[in-house]
């Protein structure tokens, strides 16, 4: 059984890899995360038991959650949540952005997710190219580092790239695609963002914001190592 249809060397479709709908529980992709506030763990169970398939994932899975008095807004990868207004440090506090650098990546190899129809040997080629990046960080070659950085991102992206005709077939895909690493990747980064937001509010520093891979905090001063911990 062939994986792909070819015309020369592109990929047209996937052919008997998956089936057409896949139905999932989310409680398969998020991570065994232990939040201490009643509202997260309301949250965490109400995703868990919702059931998911390839076309409805992302609308099944947007919602509101709170925490301390910001609304976060998830849904199948991202967080994302604002207190409006003009925000600014003085001499008594700090205003810190902190990104998570290449969290995806990091989670991709930390978790060993991978497309289901793929070997270990996906996973032992991208560590080897995030290595290689690292390097080329390293000594100041900043053509094949940005060239590996795209690589890696790029990889990514491709768990989720397909296309669907009019009547529902598959029109085109990658040969990485698999909705359910893409998935699970997606929705571990969003848990742990809220499991670090909820961390800092109950140790009663302000989270101005949250994005898909980065937190804005405001604290005071004499409080720089705790946040730094």
């Amino acid at each position: 059984k062939h994986l792909y249809e070819l015309e020369g060397t592109k990929v047209l479709k996937l052919v008997d890899l998956y089936p057409k709908v896949e139905f999932k529980k989310a409680s398969e992709f998020i991570p065994d995360v232990k939040f201490e506030t009643e509202n997260l763990n309301d949250y965490k169970a109400l995703i868990a038991n919702t059931s998911i398939n390839p076309f409805d994932f992302k609308e099944k899975l947007k919602m509101s959650v709170k925490i301390g008095g910001l609304d976060y807004e998830v849904g199948s990868g991202g967080v994302h949540a604002a207190i409006k207004g003009f925000h600014k440090s003085s001499s008594t506090t700090t205003i810190s952005d902190f990104d998570v650098t290449s969290y995806y990546p990091s989670l991709i190899l930390a978790y060993s997710i991978k497309p289901r129809h793929l070997s270990e040997t996906f996973l032992d080629v991208y560590s080897q190219i995030v290595d290689d990046r690292k390097r080329a960080n390293s000594d100041k070659d900043k053509f094949t580092a940005d060239a590996l950085k795209l690589v890696i991102n790029s990889t990514f992206g491709k768990f989720n790239n397909i296309a669907w005709d009019d009547s529902g077939d598959v029109e085109y895909s990658s040969f990485l695609y698999d909705w359910t690493a893409c998935l699970s990747i997606t929705l571990y980064g969003q848990f742990f963002l809220l499991k670090l937001a909820e961390m800092l509010t109950l140790e009663g520093i302000l989270v101005i914001s949250a994005n898909t891979d980065g937190i804005t905090l405001k604290y005071s001063n004499d409080r720089r190592d705790d946040v730094l911990r």
